[in-house]
């Protein structure tokens, strides 16, 4: 499968840009500063508008370390935005040098059991590992016999 570039642009605080890759769009954004909930809105606004299916494909970047504010209320309402729009399902990746943001990864994926919401959702201090995540992902959508790939923190990392 091949990637095709979709969009890019920034918005607030965040850098985004969208492949296309086996029909799905995955949408990589980078944090250029703190991230809050309005510019989650304001960016998932943009990228949700272009979605071809009921499943969100992201990586985060925030591999310079920028506050990254989300509260148990905001991942309620972001939940519940993706779910409006027809979003079933997430997959998503925060690239961090944060060990502690795993936490938020958890308490992210309750609030999505709660809502009967299917997130997959992790963290890495690697983007490669990041890409491979969601990329296996993808192809886990196309060929549902093949295995997932789980994260392994590995000491290449770019």
């Amino acid at each position: 499968m091949q990637e095709r570039k979709i969009s890019s642009g920034t918005i607030a605080n965040i850098r985004y840009e969208t492949l296309e890759y086996g029909g799905e769009h995955i949408n990589f954004m980078t944090a250029l500063g703190p991230v809050t909930r309005e510019h989650r809105v304001l960016v998932y606004r943009k990228l949700l508008n272009t979605n071809p299916s009921s499943t969100f494909f992201a990586i985060l970047d925030n591999r310079a370390g920028y506050e990254d504010k989300i509260s148990y209320d905001d991942m309620h309402f972001l939940a519940d935005t993706l779910l409006r729009v027809g979003i079933r399902r997430m997959v998503c990746v925060a690239v961090t040098k944060e060990p502690a943001y795993q936490n938020i990864v958890n308490l992210s994926r309750a609030v999505a059991d709660m809502k009967n919401f299917d997130m997959q959702a992790t963290s890495t201090q690697c983007l490669k590992e990041a890409k491979t995540f969601v990329f296996s992902r993808i192809q886990l959508l196309a060929d549902p016999a093949a295995a997932p790939l789980k994260l392994a923190k590995s000491s290449s990392c770019s």
